[in-house]
């Protein structure tokens, strides 16, 4: 009989020492709950007081115990050897210290993800609410380690969290480091086939240089600007996920509902869960300087 997920948790929580080696048994071992998106993710934390302890999260090795792809006996092996190589991966993170929260401010970015699917957990934290979206501060610890601000976190230091946020929106580009190219271009640079290019493009990609967060752009009031100026006139913003958006010139979309049917059926058949941002579309109007729904969001306009 295959077990239930709960199961399978209790039963690593109940076992998982015996495959670790002495200096772990005394440690306290528990479970963390994550969300995304309304996506829970579990994992085991094996505290060490006044050491910062990973996470590691179970999903995919109970999604190998229920494929058969190995037993129960490999798997506990492989948690307990990922536990440990975890351990030493965070060794060597530079944790920002509460006390000197300044000193890190100037790796401070926004990422943004969709604020109903969030908002349980957004609760009492930093955050700024763009439409349906909301833009959570991170530092960048390094290319594998993000840390989010938290009001935790945030309460230890002399900060307000109107300073931290507005801190963070004029550092965001700087961290991130914005790339806007032609479709056409993303294209050649992925493909031995070489497109022609468009005189004037149809479709434009804004993203991160490291491709990570980069939707959270979009609440840059100068770039947007500088994007209007570049495309010559006003465009529609299509969240393609959290990590990038597309940019449609006004004069060669389709209808801005047609544009939310579109934005619609990708998310359901090609964005993954914990990637997705919205199914709104935004447009972007240079008499306003201000990018606003394009399409009125009557689920919101029922909630309120």
């Amino acid at each position: 009989k295959i077990m239930e997920y709960k199961e399978f948790l209790e039963e690593v929580m109940e076992k998982i020492k015996n495959y670790l080696p002495d200096e772990y048994q005394d440690r306290t071992l528990f479970l963390e709950s994550k969300y995304q998106n309304e996506i829970k993710q579990e994992g085991i934390i094996i505290s060490k007081p006044g050491e910062l302890c990973p996470i590691l999260y179970l999903e995919r090795f109970y999604e190998d115990y229920v494929n058969g792809f190995a037993d129960k006996e490999t798997i506990y092996k492989s948690i307990a050897k990922e536990y440990q190589e975890a351990e030493l991966f965070a060794k060597e993170i530079p944790i920002p210290d509460s006390n000197r929260l300044e000193d890190y401010l100037e790796q401070s970015f926004f990422k943004a993800m969709n604020y109903e699917k969030n908002k349980s957990w957004l609760q009492g934290e930093p955050y700024i609410l763009l439409h349906d979206i909301a833009l959570v501060p991170y530092i960048d610890i390094t290319d594998d380690a993000k840390m989010r601000i938290t009001s935790s976190y945030l309460s230890q230091t002399n900060i307000k969290k109107e300073e931290l946020l507005k801190y963070v929106l004029e550092n965001n580009a700087r961290v991130l480091k914005p790339q806007f190219k032609s479709m056409q271009e993303i294209l050649n640079e992925l493909s031995d086939q070489k497109y022609e290019e468009e005189e004037s493009p149809s479709m434009y990609v804004l993203t991160g240089k490291e491709k990570k967060c980069g939707a959270s752009l979009i609440a840059d009031a100068k770039l947007m600007q500088r994007i209007r100026e570049q495309i010559g006139e006003d465009y529609y913003v299509l969240p393609s996920s959290i990590h990038e958006t597309l940019i449609l010139p006004q004069s060669k979309a389709p209808d801005p509902t047609e544009l939310k049917e579109m934005v619609m059926a990708v998310n359901r058949s090609e964005v993954e869960p914990e990637d997705f941002l919205s199914d709104n579309v935004y447009k972007y109007k240079a008499s306003r300087k201000a990018i606003e729904l394009a399409v009125p969001d009557k689920s919101r306009e029922r909630r309120r």
